[in-house]
């Protein structure tokens, strides 16, 4: 992200020598609000978790909880958008075509599948907690995610107030629910994201 203006960044990884070589920028009209995003075959797909990218019309969207969000693709040839009315879609996971996305506002895991150029929902799992970025590990899809909304965006306009924190993990058929971590926010605040071989968790920035 940059003031005004959300691209795609292209590089080449060397792990040898851990290094990192800028191939290209991606840059479109529709690129408003970028989330997360995976490669499958020759596209993007991202998800834009909000409409509205002045602070006016932001606010709107959220305490109104308006379904503005979407999930666009990308190829060399355009952009199209593939799913619509979605209240801030945050990660998404590819898994041989079969495409997970975090639905935050609305507490759920969507499924959707890749046919042609189209997302076609399959089914959603419904949580308890606000998921957030998502990973597959060992067969497994593993969610960060956070407790109580309140205090995750207090914590991100105040990083002294706790968050409270969890690391879930389901089936990738959204059965086998369990909780890998769990932190009231005084140890850990605001979980984004889990790894399931040492249980990384990576602490999440959010746009205030």
């Amino acid at each position: 992200h940059r003031p005004g203006r959300d691209t795609i960044e292209v590089f080449n990884f060397f792990p040898k020598q851990m290094k990192l070589l800028h191939i290209k920028t991606i840059e479109n009209k529709l690129f408003v609000n970028l989330n997360d995003l995976i490669f499958y075959k020759d596209a993007f797909y991202i998800t834009r978790d909000h409409y509205f990218a002045n602070n006016v019309g932001l606010f709107i969207e959220n305490f109104a909880r308006l379904p503005l969000g979407s999930i666009i693709r990308w190829t060399k040839d355009g952009v199209k958008e593939v799913a619509s009315a979605l209240r801030f879609p945050n990660g998404i996971i590819n898994n041989n075509g079969d495409i997970y996305v975090a639905m935050m506002t609305d507490k759920k895991i969507v499924r959707y599948k890749v046919e042609g150029q189209d997302l076609k929902e399959k089914m959603s799992h419904a949580l308890e907690v606000f998921p957030d970025n998502l990973q597959i590990s060992r067969g497994r899809l593993i969610v960060g995610a956070h407790q109580k909304g309140l205090s995750l965006k207090r914590h991100s306009e105040d990083p002294a107030v706790f968050s409270p924190s969890m690391i879930l993990s389901l089936a990738l058929a959204f059965t086998n629910e369990e909780i890998l971590f769990e932190d009231n926010g005084q140890h850990f605040s605001c979980s984004s994201v889990g790894a399931l071989s040492l249980i990384h968790i990576g602490r999440c920035r959010l746009r205030g």
